[in-house]
């Protein structure tokens, strides 16, 4: 039995404000807003006309955070605190932990919720830098 290789073509989003980059398919559409936060938005296309369910990326960066020690640890116990207000978890997957994000100490958390009879499973990592919030969800 012969494989073929599957041949993805990538783009690549800078952003020159915070110096990262994010490759990611040509057949994604990326949006960007900017308010108080900036939310920038990879979503893929369906899978089919009857397969509505999409993979989603969303960059939020939050600007101007008040300086405070342990700011990452205080930081990720608000970012607990909205995400259990808004949606209860069915299971979580990662507890908040440790990880790495752009070489830079983070934290991450992962989790199931139903949403729309769906199970969903969120992703979160998160870190700070320079009194700035970069989240990958």
């Amino acid at each position: 039995m012969k494989y073929q290789k599957a041949i993805i073509s990538i783009n690549t989003s800078k952003n020159r404000n915070f110096s990262f980059q994010i490759d990611y398919p040509s057949k994604w559409s990326v949006t960007e807003k900017q308010g108080e936060e900036t939310l920038i938005t990879f979503l893929s296309p369906p899978k089919n006309e009857d397969f509505s369910l999409r993979e989603l990326l969303y960059v939020i960066i939050i600007k101007d955070l008040e300086p405070s020690p342990e700011l990452l640890q205080s930081y990720s116990m608000r970012v607990l605190s909205n995400l259990k207000g808004e949606k209860s978890p069915t299971e979580v997957n990662i507890p908040l932990s440790n990880a790495i994000l752009f070489d830079i100490p983070a934290r991450e958390y992962c989790y199931e919720y139903n949403e729309e009879n769906q199970e969903l499973l969120t992703y979160n990592r998160w870190t700070i830098i320079d009194l700035t919030v970069i989240m990958l969800s």
